[in-house]
């Protein structure tokens, strides 16, 4: 009888419930088909692809777009495969063929001459050829190119992620690109932020354009950077360290490691982005460089005065 009871409970609510639903007025039906509507509102960036798009419909659009989810560039007579995900911010195409190479054993019989060959590189132009291939089709189709923040750059007056010392946090790698170098170009809709990685042969770093967005000052040779090693030690210790063989130099480099690593290949990357969104990251940017310089600033300012106080003491003895 219990059961009974029960069962006639959850047919009347369920009654309940359908006839509120049947009795919703048309002008709520209208604002609820109204908001569906607003939601599919967005500017496409690439092809008919937005970051604002949901998952499920980005999912959906690269399926009907992008045969096998492959966005296929002719470069120098070959064909190169990005694979096209989105970000909370950009659409991204992405290629990579890098491969880390083991050398192994790290030990042992001719060591030295196996290392040799595992660290001869492939020519140099090939893959030189293909990245100013890469470059050269978004400086014909953009004629806007942004070069001006205050991040590191390259001897090529590109963008320089280099994730080692006291300079890295002023890189593109803090904000999720990953590659080593980029080119940003812009037109009235997005921004095109395009990147590089040539394994083999990497960049270097522009010391002056270094020198550009950051606060120095000027000290003597003498002068104690930290409480271990002077600027004299410091370089002597390099000196040292240029005069071994290359071997011996992967042995200091990998100490407490169990094996010789190194990378081969090229890839490639193509982030486009709402000019709103790159304009916030702009913004991060330029923030993120004066808090960095105010820090030099305050450290330079500790330093001078510590060294007046030491002069003052011998000016005492």
């Amino acid at each position: 009888m219990k059961q009974t009871f029960g069962i006639i409970i959850i047919f009347i609510f369920f009654s309940c419930t359908n006839g509120k639903k049947n009795n919703v007025p048309d002008s709520d039906n209208q604002k609820s088909e109204n908001q569906f509507g607003a939601e599919n509102d967005y500017q496409p960036i690439f092809l008919k692809l937005s970051p604002q798009m949901s998952d499920f419909q980005f999912e959906q659009e690269v399926s009907h777009s992008i045969p096998n989810k492959k966005f296929t560039i002719p470069l120098y007579n070959y064909n190169f495969d990005f694979d096209v995900t989105k970000k909370s911010n950009r659409i991204v195409l992405d290629y990579n063929d890098i491969r880390t190479l083991v050398f192994t054993p790290k030990f042992g019989d001719n060591a030295e001459k196996r290392y040799l060959d595992f660290i001869k590189k492939e020519p140099i132009e090939k893959n030189e050829i293909l990245i100013k291939e890469f470059i050269i089709l978004f400086k014909n189709k953009y004629s806007k190119q942004i070069n001006d923040l205050p991040l590191l750059k390259n001897q090529k007056g590109e963008y320089y992620n280099n994730p080692n010392g006291i300079s890295a946090v002023r890189n593109l790698h803090n904000y999720g690109f990953e590659k080593e170098n980029y080119l940003i170009f812009q037109d009235s809709i997005k921004t095109v932020i395009i990147g590089y990685t040539n394994a083999e042969y990497p960049q270097k770093l522009d010391k002056k354009a270094l020198e550009k967005i950051t606060y120095t000052s000027e000290t003597s040779d003498r002068e104690s950077l930290n409480p271990i090693m002077s600027v004299e030690e410091i370089r002597e210790h390099f000196k040292e360290f240029d005069k071994l063989s290359p071997y011996k130099q992967a042995l200091e480099l990998t100490d407490f490691e169990e094996q010789i690593s190194r990378k081969k290949g090229l890839s490639f990357e193509i982030n486009y982005m709402p000019n709103s969104d790159f304009e916030y990251l702009k913004k991060r940017i330029i923030k993120s460089n004066k808090e960095f310089n105010y820090e030099l600033r305050q450290k330079d300012s500790l330093r001078k005065i510590k060294l007046k106080k030491e002069k003052s003491n011998l000016n005492k003895i």
